[in-house]
């Protein structure tokens, strides 16, 4: 198992107790976590060994894994190049913790 917490459910509220934008993000964070973390865990399952299914497994795994980290990236590159720099120009504090993240 990885690092991250994959037991983390979300809940998102509608009507007069909708959440803000700014709280969004958190859940998106939560999701790509999670995103990681079925990742790590269908790698460690694949069946490399199998002559039948290897070739399926690794072509596969590999157009995921290509588009699963151009989806981070770019995810990555909204936050830091327009969202939070938008945020801190306006006043709004972002929370250290989310910019720790996306150094990691």
């Amino acid at each position: 198992m990885s690092e991250f917490d994959t037991k983390t459910k979300i809940s998102i509220p509608t009507g007069k107790d909708r959440i803000s934008d700014y709280d969004a993000v958190y859940f998106i964070h939560i999701a790509i976590r999670n995103d990681i973390n079925l990742y790590i865990d269908v790698f460690n399952k694949l069946d490399i060994t199998n002559p039948e299914t290897s070739h399926w497994h690794r072509s596969n795994y590999t157009k995921y894994t290509n588009l699963f980290l151009n989806s981070v990236h770019s995810h990555h590159h909204v936050e830091d190049d327009i969202f939070f720099p938008y945020l801190k120009k306006n006043g709004i504090k972002v929370d250290d913790s989310l910019e720790l993240e996306h150094k990691q």
